[in-house]
């Protein structure tokens, strides 16, 4: 095997990370409790998904980050529409977020992804105006207009403002630990 495609066989060429392809830009709003003390670490998932503080690139930094505002990033060409290293963050973090993300031709459709704290992160499919859809198996599943309320009631989520503790506040330590 020559060796240009024995390195291209070794990148798994089908992998959303290498295919530029399989990208859409996306936007998060994020809340919630967090301590300064994780703030670098936060910033640091920001910056290695490319988040920003708008779309011509002002870059996420702490005295960005303030109490009484819900942060909201976006980016361009993230694979997947996702935001990985942040969303696993937040969700190791317990911080609330809503994700929307454009779609990909062929490959996946725009979204939107709300993480309440209510278990496992919930997706939504929605159309390129950006409202969320149900199919109709979706709705006969669901079973009733009441449970299709709530449904479209739980994909309006907004997070939280976010509250930074500082070291000595009382719950800091709790926001410093929280694992899933």
């Amino acid at each position: 095997m020559k060796e240009w495609a024995s390195q291209f066989a070794r990148t798994n060429c089908f992998s959303r990370e290498t295919n530029m392809a399989d990208r859409a830009s996306a936007s998060m709003q994020i809340g919630g409790t967090l301590s300064r003390i994780q703030l670098p670490a936060f910033i640091e998932a920001i910056a290695t998904d490319h988040g920003r503080l708008d779309w011509e690139g002002e870059p996420v930094e702490e005295d960005t980050i303030t109490t009484g505002n819900v942060l909201e990033i976006c980016a361009y060409d993230l694979p997947g529409g996702m935001f990985e290293t942040v969303e696993s963050f937040c969700r190791q973090h317990k911080l609330p977020f809503r994700r929307t993300s454009g779609g990909c031709s062929g490959v996946f459709g725009p979204e939107l992804v709300v993480y309440d704290l209510q278990g496992q992160p919930r997706h939504y499919e929605m159309n390129e105006s950006e409202q969320v859809v149900l199919t109709r198996n979706e709705i006969h599943d669901l079973g009733s207009i009441e449970k299709i309320e709530d449904w479209f009631r739980s994909a309006e989520f907004t997070p939280p403002p976010i509250v930074l503790l500082e070291a000595g506040d009382p719950g800091s330590l709790a926001a410093d630990f929280h694992h899933d």
